[in-house]
């Protein structure tokens, strides 16, 4: 899943707007990881005030600086890790020669002149991938995916308020719920609607028909996604077949002795565990599969987004 492994040869400047936010600091790990230089990485932050803010990349101490139009004009790239006012602001202040890649959907649906794409949500990514090996091998008439998502889902006001939530039960004290709405900690609630998911997974996966119902469930876990996902091949596929198929699959780990099943054995690096498949006796089958960093899946799909626009 590695976006670029090679030495950066090229002399152009990026910068991440956010970058003391989460989705921020998995993209500075990502560009980290994948050798980008730090000499030629501006980090900016809409939320810090007025001062700078000291922080660190690649081991090496960099301040976060507030963003505007004058620092953020040259740059070849300008990464969009946090929403907000400013943030749409700052894009609409932008000539038609600046190019975006929003990872938060910090611009909507806004038109402007600069160049704006949007990186597919962290969950549309790890669906897509386990898709798009099936669809290739073996075509998927119709697929179900039942998605349980984390308080990680909600930004730094989930997880604080499932952690508030869990301490305060402990403590037999009222709870906290204005993220949630009610009680998460020790419970599970109902998702929303996920049309728009299941359409964002049909365009990454080539489908030009819907053939994925999605639904989804927020549970008492910090970090990590799990998804049981049910396909329905084009022909008969026996489960040994299609775990063959995993086991190959770029990013994907296919069901084995060491397979992670649970998002906490899965909290390291961005690759998806299939820990599990099993044929339903209706010619379908079921997978339970875990992804412990899909934000780092999201994080590397936009640094390929980067690589394809400019020399880095």
């Amino acid at each position: 899943m590695s976006p670029r492994r090679a030495e950066y040869t090229g002399t152009g400047r990026i910068a991440l707007v956010g970058a003391e936010t989460a989705a921020g600091a998995r993209l500075r790990a990502a560009l980290a990881a994948s050798g980008f230089p730090g000499a030629r990485l501006d980090l900016f932050g809409e939320n810090l005030g007025e001062e700078a803010v000291l922080s660190e990349y690649a081991g090496e101490a960099r301040l976060i600086q507030p963003a505007s139009p004058g620092e953020i004009s040259g740059h070849g790239v300008v990464f969009l890790c946090e929403g907000g006012d400013a943030v749409r602001r700052l894009v609409r202040q932008s000539g038609p020669g600046a190019t975006y890649i929003d990872l938060v959907d910090a611009v909507g649906k806004e038109r402007t002149e600069a160049r704006v794409l949007r990186v597919p949500s962290p969950v549309a990514l790890v669906l897509a991938d386990l898709l798009r090996p099936l669809q290739a091998a073996f075509g998927v008439r119709e697929a179900v995916a039942v998605v349980l998502r984390p308080a990680a889902d909600h930004g730094r006001p989930g997880l604080d308020e499932l952690r508030d939530q869990t301490v305060r039960l402990l403590s037999f004290a009222s709870v906290p719920t204005e993220v949630f709405g009610r009680q998460l900690a020790f419970n599970v609630l109902a998702g929303g609607s996920e049309a728009a998911l299941a359409a964002e997974v049909a365009h990454l996966v080539g489908w030009e028909e819907p053939r994925l119902t999605v639904s989804s469930a927020v549970v008492p876990v910090f970090h990590g996604h799990t998804i049981l996902l049910r396909i329905l091949p084009e022909g008969r596929v026996e489960a040994e077949e299609l775990e063959a198929v995993l086991r190959q699959a770029e990013g994907l780990r296919g069901p084995a002795a060491t397979t992670a099943e649970t998002p906490m054995d899965a909290a390291e690096g961005t690759r998806i565990e299939v820990a599990r498949v099993r044929e339903d006796g209706l010619g379908g089958l079921w997978l339970w599969a875990v992804a412990g960093d899909a934000d780092g899946v999201a994080a590397e799909q936009a640094l390929r987004m980067a690589a394809g626009l400019t020399e880095l």
